[in-house]
């Protein structure tokens, strides 16, 4: 087996893992799939909080803060459906400080110190996409972890080792096979 580049350079290997975070289109059109993984816009904020010093990690619906340390927050939780646009946006950074105040009142002009934004894989579920894929002896898929998606992959990699070196279907993941959506 090989996997074959658009240069038309050939690569041998034994097992294909596909984990390509949002960008499945180009998958889908080469083994014939139809995983609907889409790329949505999240966008994060580094702020230096002048008044409320947390230690701990918050979360209210999507929204989050999360220490880094040295009193350092990351503030999360955008979610935009704009396809591939990843260019963090006022109205992101006004969302989620504003979101930041109400989860913790106290926390009142922070410095922003940093701003940015990604893509996360969304299925339409919200549920990753993970497991062999059906019709391929050697194929594999992790992908569609949407906002969880990093915290998600090392857990990914183990699960998807053990499945690959003994080919057992001991752990039940069918409930994220990407066969859910036909």
């Amino acid at each position: 087996s090989h996997v074959r580049l658009d240069n038309g350079h050939k690569i041998a290997c034994d097992v294909l893992v596909i984990a390509t975070g949002p960008w499945m289109e180009k998958i889908n059109n080469i083994l014939k799939l139809s995983i609907p993984v889409r790329p949505v816009r999240g966008e994060l904020l580094l702020i230096h909080p002048s008044t409320q010093k947390t230690k701990h990690d918050v979360t209210w619906n999507h929204y989050g803060i999360y220490y880094r340390g040295d009193d350092y927050l990351w503030v999360g939780g955008t979610f935009d459906d704009v396809a591939y646009n990843c260019r963090a946006t006022a109205s992101g950074r006004d969302a989620m400080l504003a979101k930041a105040k109400y989860i913790i009142p106290e926390l009142t002009d922070p410095l922003i110190v940093k701003h940015i934004a990604g893509l996360r894989p969304m299925t339409p579920d919200g549920l990753p996409v993970f497991g062999k894929i059906p019709g391929w002896s050697n194929a594999y898929i992790a992908t569609g972890g949407g906002g969880k998606g990093l915290l998600l992959s090392a857990g990914f990699g183990k699960y998807l080792a053990k499945l690959i070196s003994t080919d057992s279907e001991r752990y039940d993941f069918q409930f994220l096979s990407s066969g859910r959506f036909k």
